[in-house]
């Protein structure tokens, strides 16, 4: 029963991250009913649900601030978060053409590309971070947590992890910049970049180091054979 009932207070959460980053902005801004907010809804839904599976069999995730590291930037994460959640709004706000600065959707005003084939790439890219977030969570099993270092853990280096070091972080960038380019919001991306670039920057950094410190060479190893967040390139 207590099972049931975290899976239900999940749902619920997840389904008001959407609602309060994409459907309320979409409703003020009279963009509600448009097939590209609700494929993106529904799409960034499913993609928030990936941490269902190892929430429901695990139980919950460990607190934030068992790590230091974390703890002593809560201000400039804070900070960062609502620079994300604002990437939402902008995003939502130029899609109705709501920008003072554009007559369209700043993405569309650049570059003259027909805004259905703008839409279905963003819309691409949030349904491939979710397939990769969903594979990278399987993967993990019980060691898909915040940034700590759990009891009796071990170093995962199958699946996707052969490949990246940090696909989960991967998922999320496709997921963001899919919102930006499905509503074909440059501004959005601007706003993405400038928040996103160091907030992902710094999580991969205190991530690294933690490993580096519990696995030792095996991590290191690890690292000279694999990249951290783009296959071959980067």
């Amino acid at each position: 029963m207590k099972g049931f009932l975290r899976t239900v207070r999940f749902v619920r959460q997840m389904f008001l991250a959407v609602f309060f980053l994409l459907l309320l902005p979409a409703l003020l801004t009279g963009v509600a009913a448009r097939w590209e907010v609700i494929t993106l809804a529904v799409l960034y839904f499913l993609f928030l649900l990936g941490p269902l599976w190892p929430a429901m069999r695990y139980g919950r995730f460990s607190k934030n601030d068992e790590t230091p590291e974390v703890k002593r930037q809560f201000g400039w994460r804070m900070s960062t978060i609502l620079g994300i959640y604002a990437m939402h709004w902008i995003a939502v706000l130029d899609f109705s053409k709501g920008l003072w600065l554009f007559a369209k959707p700043s993405l569309v005003f650049l570059s003259g590309v027909d805004t259905t084939w703008i839409s279905a790439l963003g819309l691409t890219l949030v349904a491939t971070g979710g397939i990769i977030a969903a594979s990278a969570v399987q993967t993990l099993g019980v060691f898909f947590d915040r940034l700590i270092i759990k009891e009796k853990h071990h170093l995962v280096t199958n699946g996707l992890y052969s490949l990246v070091r940090h696909p989960v972080y991967l998922a999320y960038i496709f997921l963001y910049a899919g919102v930006c380019i499905a509503m074909q919001s440059l501004v959005a991306l601007g706003v993405l970049i400038l928040f996103g670039v160091p907030w992902f920057g710094a999580h991969i950094e205190i991530e690294e180091a933690l490993l580096a410190k519990h696995f030792g060479g095996a991590f290191t190893a690890y690292q000279q054979r694999t990249k951290k967040l783009f296959p071959f390139i980067y």
